[in-house]
Order: structure tokens, then sequence, then C-alpha cells
């Protein structure tokens, strides 16, 4: 499994969230990527990830893409913009590991907009998440 380098988050995710959401009318610019939090970015990368006295919190492709999802949006690495970065970065990594979610973008973004009102544990939202996108997550052959 491949997680999102930095150097993707900045010249794909990025630019992707900022260019694919101002083409849908949204009129609040994504600041630059050199004005993100430090460390906060690298920590959203790493997070699903992690593991914990020999356990994966987030076993499986779909558990850490959606991992990654929450916490873009939950821990703010950037000024403004984080949940368009969430939609796009969750895109990036499961086009890096040869996968996709059949799920319109702007809907996407209307549940990065529930996740982020969420007040429960990660974990809960994420299985939530897992749950309700679990039929929305298909495999594809590499360079498709």
């Amino acid at each position: 499994m491949k997680p999102v380098s930095i150097s993707e988050a900045e010249y794909v995710a990025h630019r992707l969230a900022s260019a694919m959401f101002s083409d849908l009318g949204f009129e609040e610019p994504i600041p630059p990527f050199e004005n993100r939090y430090p460390n906060r970015l690298e920590s959203c990368l790493n997070q699903p990830f992690a593991e914990f006295g020999g356990h994966e919190p987030y076993p499986g492709i779909e558990a850490k893409a959606l991992a990654l999802f929450y916490f873009c949006i939950k821990n703010h690495p950037f000024e403004n913009g984080n949940k368009r970065f969430a939609v796009a970065i969750l895109l990036v990594f499961l086009f890096l590991n040869d996968m996709w979610i059949e799920i319109d973008p702007v809907k996407l973004y209307e549940i990065a907009k529930q996740v982020a009102q969420s007040a429960e544990k990660p974990i809960e939202v994420i299985g939530f998440l897992q749950n309700s996108f679990k039929d929305l997550f298909v495999k594809v052959q590499p360079g498709k």
C-alpha cells in the first residue's frame, strides 16, 4: 500500500483541491501550500499507517483512505480549505493504490462537512464512513 507523500500532497492534491472546487463555484480560495501549519499535514498523512502495540487501528486500504480523509478535515493542516483538500487527498490516495470511490466529489464534500461537525471519536466516525461507503470502493486496473 502506497501512502501519499508530502510532495504528492503539494503538487497533486493541493492543486486539485484548488482547481476542482474553484471550477465548482467555491468563492473562498485555498491558501498557498507553504502556509500550512507546520507538521500537521505530515501527521495527517502518517496517522492512517500508525500502529499501536502491534495493532493497526485502520486496517485495509478503505479504512486508511477514510482515516486520511478524516484527519485532513479534523486536524486542520491549512488555514482554510481543509474539507476540499480532504476530498482531493482521498482521491489521490485511492488513485495511487489502484482504487476509486464511486461518489460525486460534491457529495463527498457534503459528507466532509458532516465529518467536520462530528463530535465522536475518530475510530467511530471512520468506522461509520467505512460502513456507509463499503459498496462505493472499487478496484481499478493500474494505469486506467
